[in-house]
């Protein structure tokens, strides 16, 4: 019996030890799998159930394969939040802007403009599109075939781009100043809509206190192309002082961010 007992025994502490040595044996990288290189061969799934189709499609193309549309060494595009900087036409053509500027003291920043026409973009630009600086552009469509780009200014008001032929022809610039009170304005977006495009809406922030808030929260509306504003530099209901305290860039170590204080109760 005592035999019995200590075979059995010793056999747990067998057991136990393989146990632990193979457990140690494989916590590591097996020598065999280091420096393993994995190529990802382009496939298309098609028509299989189950199969997602925005992610069917696989490959192994870095994105240095795409084509470089313009540089800058102004490298801060969003703050706070990403505009939008490209627009993609039924036609199948394309147009992109952002944030450029090729000086070390960023005196020359701006906006950036390429163009695809269906087939290739064009070369990169070597100079912004406004005749002051300016940073962080919005694009749109507008009219039947032409486009508009909003942008923030150094100096009073936002800075609007339009032109009647997309891709092509000279722009026609303009500012939009803000209300009385507070004529400077800044963070634009604008978004178009109708039939043809030419119904402008925009959005912007107020550089200094404005009617009860810490900044406002502006809007403005053109039905003509922008030509006119029917809507001119409103605080749109529910987004008065008798809701928040204000609207207004935070700025801390490493982060922008729109800040929107809480409801008041």
């Amino acid at each position: 019996m005592k035999t019995n007992l200590l075979f059995l025994a010793f056999c747990s502490v067998a057991f136990l030890s393989v146990s632990n040595l193979t457990a140690q044996i494989y916590k590591g990288v097996p020598a065999l799998q280091k420096n393993f290189k994995v190529d990802r061969p382009a496939r298309l799934v098609k028509d299989q159930p189950g199969i997602n189709p925005l992610n069917s499609t696989t490959t192994g193309k870095i994105s240095w394969d795409d084509p470089i549309l313009m540089t800058t060494l102004y490298d801060m595009q969003t703050y706070a939040s990403t505009q939008n900087r490209i627009y993609y036409y039924p036609d199948g053509t394309m147009a992109a802007v952002s944030t450029i500027s090729h000086l070390d003291d960023f005196s020359d920043r701006g906006t950036g403009y390429n163009y695809f026409n269906g087939t290739s973009w064009g070369p990169e630009p070597t100079e912004r599109l406004e005749s002051e600086k300016t940073g962080w552009p919005s694009y749109s469509p507008l009219g039947p075939n032409g486009e508009i780009i909003v942008s923030y200014t150094t100096s009073s008001g936002l800075k609007i781009l339009t032109r009647q032929e997309k891709g092509t022809g000279a722009w026609t610039e303009s500012t939009l100043l803000g209300p009385a009170g507070a004529v400077d304005i800044s963070w634009p977006r604008v978004v178009t809509s109708g039939p043809d495009h030419n119904i402008v809406h925009i959005i912007c922030l107020t550089y200094v206190p404005y009617q009860g808030l810490e900044s406002a929260l502006l809007y403005y509306r053109s039905q003509d192309g922008g030509q006119s504003w029917d809507i001119n530099g409103e605080i749109l209901p529910g987004m008065t002082s008798a809701d928040y305290l204000g609207f207004r860039l935070i700025h801390t170590p490493g982060q922008l961010r729109l800040a929107i204080p809480s409801l008041l109760q």
